[in-house]
């Protein structure tokens, strides 16, 4: 359970640094930020999350080339 509990936590405090710095800055600096202040494993589980939950949408990925 407290493995569960801290990835709430993680992805709460993500959230909100996601959310504080909308429209205040780059992509780049973004990206600067979050390595910054969040640990490279963290990060890495997040992307893995993320992905494994868009592979569930059927849409996912898009097609890279459509037949014509």
């Amino acid at each position: 359970m407290e493995a569960g509990q801290d990835a709430s936590l993680f992805l709460a405090k993500m959230l909100e640094e996601l959310d504080s710095k909308r429209r205040q800055v780059s992509y780049q600096d973004l990206c600067r930020s979050l390595c910054a202040r969040f640990d490279l494993p963290q990060l890495a589980r997040l992307r893995s999350v993320l992905f494994c939950t868009a592979c569930l949408d059927p849409g996912f990925p898009p097609p890279c080339s459509r037949t014509r």
